[in-house]
């Protein structure tokens, strides 16, 4: 009976390993990156890992090689591979109705992100691509509202999704794409805090010191050091003087 146990616990654990090695050995599917070429303007598609090297962002295909130098402006979209949670056939068709570019088609995808949302769990990078969507639809949804169609209320839970999400993430290509985003919807509700004021603001010119100043026409110019102003003497020392 022992023997007979532990010949069954061999053969499960076996079964087991060999299912892990089958998984692993499976090829996965990759992320599907749009990048715009910089030389014709032409939408390129590449298959792989959009990673962050030694000299910016780069493509890392299946075969571990980089295909691709990527500026993160260039970035046009990126759809996640084998994701738990994500549905791919659901986020090509959210895509697609992306890619029509009307208000209508941009509402829909919305919608069809928020299920995606409730579906993703827990999964970091599903979640991240989800809340990237969601921002980035409801942007879209305000550049198509109209001032009289509750633009402003619309582009303001836009920015405050761009907000939430530069909050939660600090590095990766969407971070450029969200802090142009939310930059542009607070320069056009009128959104702006002091920093940012003053960052805009030119820098005002220092005055010229005294002793740089050119000298007028006719007159010799002398040495930087005697035309400095000397400290004013007290009326002890003038008298003494």
């Amino acid at each position: 009976m022992i023997r007979q146990a532990v010949r069954g616990l061999v053969a499960v654990a076996a079964v087991t390993l060999f299912l892990e090695v089958t998984a692993a050995q499976q090829p996965t599917t990759p992320d599907k990156i749009y990048v715009r070429d910089k030389k014709d303007g032409t939408v390129k598609t590449y298959d792989g890992t959009l990673q962050y090297g030694a000299t910016g962002f780069q493509i890392v295909a299946e075969n571990k090689k980089t295909v691709a130098q990527v500026a993160p402006a260039d970035v046009l979209k990126v759809v996640p591979g084998e994701t738990p949670g994500l549905d791919r056939t659901a986020m090509f068709s959210l895509v697609t109705a992306e890619e029509k570019k009307t208000k209508a088609e941009y509402e829909k995808a919305r919608l069809g992100y928020v299920d995606l949302q409730k579906k993703a769990g827990t999964d970091a990078r599903a979640k991240r691509y989800v809340e990237y969507k969601l921002a980035l639809t409801l942007t879209r949804i305000a550049d198509e509202t109209g001032d009289d169609e509750n633009w402003a209320a619309i582009a303001g839970d836009a920015s405050k999704a761009w907000s939430a999400f530069l909050a939660d993430y600090k590095d990766g290509w969407e971070v450029w794409a969200a802090t142009r985003a939310l930059t542009r919807l607070n320069a056009e509700t009128g959104k702006f805090d002091a920093s940012g004021r003053r960052a805009a603001r030119p820098p005002r010119r220092s005055p010229p010191r005294r002793w740089a100043r050119p000298s007028p026409p006719g007159r010799r110019r002398t040495s930087s050091r005697s035309t400095r102003r000397r400290p004013r003497r007290s009326a002890a020392t003038r008298r003494a003087g």
